[in-house]
């Protein structure tokens, strides 16, 4: 099943963290199925003497055994029902999760004033985060005196049709990049207004002398919720759906020039921006998803 998804969605589903997903979640339910239809055969062993405890029970006579293999077969015919049962809706219903959360048609994303700092300043890297599949993509510049600051968003919705959100392809430096390495990662604590939350913090390197270091943080943005694991983007989008709220998500990165041994600089030119811009960011995407449904 699993190669087969990979396969019929070009490698959009089933690959990364829907790969474990599946796999842990689909192997869990199919073993312990085994287990219990196993069991109805199981051998009773005498712990203290190793016999056979069926073996030494009395022979049941011929009319108890077919009233016994009917009732198995009475039993086997209800679990078959009931599997049928609970099997037969499912595809009906992840049809209409997705047209719910394929509903969004979402407009471009602007952040259009963050204070303290000039939006449109000039590009000071040719890098860009590696998320594709998106259904609206910004990146923009802004700076506040002698320090600047870049913005991506992608933008995410019907993720079954379009592409997900949330898969191994989608990082901030992918690992077989020619130019740019990720040379470091953790994560950190952030406050935002009222938001507090904790960001991926990654210093992104490049290759020549002249692509230089950055220093990036990265969260994602689930239907309102704010979250830096892939997992608990994951289960909130799967949970978004099954309640027919839509899978409508985005990522979000700022990033900002790292001079070596001045990394404490840099996260407090991102904290800066973080503090007015993430309060615009969370209402600007909330309202590029209102304005997709209607």
């Amino acid at each position: 099943m699993i190669v087969m998804l990979a396969h019929l969605t070009n490698n959009k589903l089933a690959t990364g963290v829907d790969h474990l997903i599946y796999g842990w979640l689909f192997f869990g339910v199919v073993m312990l199925a085994l287990f219990w239809v196993g069991s109805w055969w199981r051998d009773d062993i005498d712990p203290n003497t190793g016999a056979d405890l069926d073996r030494e029970r009395p022979s049941t006579p011929h009319g108890a055994s077919v009233t016994m293999a009917r009732s198995a077969q009475r039993r086997a015919g209800i679990l078959t029902a009931a599997v049928v049962a609970l099997v037969l809706p499912w595809p009906a219903l992840a049809a209409w999760f997705e047209t719910i959360a394929d509903a969004s048609r979402p407009g471009t994303f602007t952040l259009d004033h963050v204070a303290g700092w000039t939006r449109g300043a000039p590009a000071f890297t040719t890098w860009t985060p590696h998320y594709l599949h998106s259904r609206t993509t910004t990146q923009e510049n802004f700076a506040a005196g002698d320090r600047e600051v870049g913005l991506f968003v992608g933008y995410y919705s019907g993720q079954l049709t379009n592409g997900p959100l949330v898969t191994y392809s989608n990082t901030v430096v992918l690992v077989s990049d020619k130019v740019w390495a990720k040379v470091g990662e953790r994560e950190r604590a952030v406050e935002a207004g009222e938001h507090k939350f904790s960001v991926v913090e990654t210093v992104v390197r490049g290759q020549g002398a002249s692509e230089g270091s950055f220093l990036a943080w990265r969260w994602y943005w689930i239907n309102d919720r704010l979250t830096d694991s892939d997992y608990v983007a994951k289960a909130l989008t799967a949970f978004d759906k099954l309640t027919g709220r839509g899978d409508d998500s985005a990522v979000v990165v700022i990033y900002t020039p790292l001079v070596v041994d001045q990394e404490a600089a840099a996260a407090a030119t991102l904290r800066a921006f973080l503090t007015g811009a993430e309060p615009a960011i969370s209402e600007r995407l909330a309202a590029v998803r209102e304005q997709g449904r209607r």
